[in-house]
């Protein structure tokens, strides 16, 4: 046999052996991928480094594959593979605060151990919030005042300061923050001594001349 024919040969029987191997979708497949098109992807929740999402599970689905694109498309990867068809809820974890993210999901059907995958639902976004202010709160009894003191939140705006005679009472605000430095205070005056007062802030930013808040620090419990 020539070198021309044995090549040929070999490339046959390499493409015959490839053929056999590639996943086959039977009819009953295809069918029961166009039956569990993920639908109903929503964000049901978003904080400061998760965010989680929930979608509609589809009928016969063996699992799900989530795909998270995070700034350019071309960074998109695959956030996590779900095994169980009745799923239908993911917190995904260990975000960056005041990020934007992306989200497309799809089934997947096993068939005699070969998994076959569904078309990608319609994408949707989510945000997570602004990081949580570090607060700290000093007494100044003297001058009947409360100093409170936190750092710089990255992408805030600004802040809102509340206050409570109780920890888990009604709180008020008492004072808007129009500034991010590296360190800001604020300084609660005119209080009534052996009084205890409660405080917490927010950050916030600005989105279309709307504000769009991160979520309310720790409680600060000051005795007067």
């Amino acid at each position: 046999m020539k070198k021309t024919g044995i090549k040929v040969w070999m490339v046959c029987l390499l493409m015959a052996v490839l053929m056999a191997a590639a996943p086959q979708m039977d009819g009953n497949a295809a069918e029961l991928l166009e039956k569990t098109k993920v639908t109903g992807l929503k964000v049901v929740s978003a904080k400061e480094s998760s965010i989680t999402l929930s979608w509609n599970p589809g009928k016969g689905a063996s699992g799900y594959e989530i795909l998270r694109y995070c700034g350019t498309e071309e960074k998109a990867r695959v956030l996590i593979k779900i095994n169980g068809g009745s799923t239908a809820q993911y917190t995904d974890r260990r975000l960056r605060s005041n990020s934007s993210y992306r989200y497309k999901i799809r089934a997947f059907v096993e068939r005699k151990g070969i998994e076959v995958y569904g078309r990608y639902s319609s994408e949707i976004k989510a945000d997570t919030l602004l990081r949580v202010p570090k607060v700290s709160a000093v007494p100044m009894k003297l001058k009947k005042q409360a100093a409170l003191i936190w750092h710089k939140v990255p992408g805030a705006a600004g802040f809102e300061v509340y206050r409570a005679d109780q920890r888990k009472g009604a709180y008020t605000r008492i004072a808007s923050v129009s500034k991010n430095p590296l360190i800001s205070r604020y300084t609660d005056k005119n209080l009534d001594r052996k009084n205890t007062y409660y405080y917490k802030i927010r950050a916030y930013k600005m989105d279309k001349n709307k504000k769009v808040y991160g979520a309310y620090s720790s409680v600060k419990k000051v005795k007067m």
